[in-house]
């Protein structure tokens, strides 16, 4: 005679005192067990949120704006499904900075955001980037050039 009762979730052998245990009781309750933790080891489904599932198959997102050569602060809406904590943001077609060596004076054209702190003339807001009014920066001989006129710039945020 096996056990008289079986567990409630997967029905393994629960002895009584008046039960008289047979090998193929264990047998029984180790194979359950073993296909149970076999099952549960390979379902790479369990366990994890569909939150996060989006989160590792969408760690960054890529996109373009273009510049309308406004000196007045623009924002761009990025269109990207979270808010991101890092950005970086660079003209397409021109190197990351130019100096004009004869007013000396340097324009950038490419920038590192994060939420709290980013390069001057840029910065996070949400999903979107705002771009600062165009200029010199304070009493330095650089200028951003995050907006020139018809120039492409991309954009990489990170979650």
């Amino acid at each position: 005679m096996g056990s008289s009762q079986k567990t409630d979730y997967l029905s393994l052998n629960k002895w009584i005192s008046t039960d008289i245990p047979k090998r193929e009781d264990f047998n029984y309750d180790n194979t359950t067990i073993d296909t149970a933790m076999k099952n549960h080891t390979n379902d790479m489904d369990m366990h994890v949120s569909s939150t996060e599932r989006s989160e590792w198959n969408e760690p960054h997102f890529v996109g373009f704006y273009t510049g309308n050569g406004s000196n007045s602060a623009r924002t761009i809406d990025t269109e990207c499904s979270f808010n991101p904590s890092f950005a970086i943001v660079f003209a397409t077609n021109s190197p990351p900075g130019v100096t004009d060596f004869s007013s000396k004076l340097h324009r950038n054209r490419f920038a590192f955001l994060t939420k709290r702190a980013s390069n001057t003339g840029m910065s996070l807001s949400g999903k979107n980037i705002v771009l600062a009014p165009s200029g010199i920066a304070g009493d330095t001989s650089e200028a951003t050039e995050y907006n020139k006129n018809g120039g492409l710039y991309a954009y990489i945020l990170f979650r």
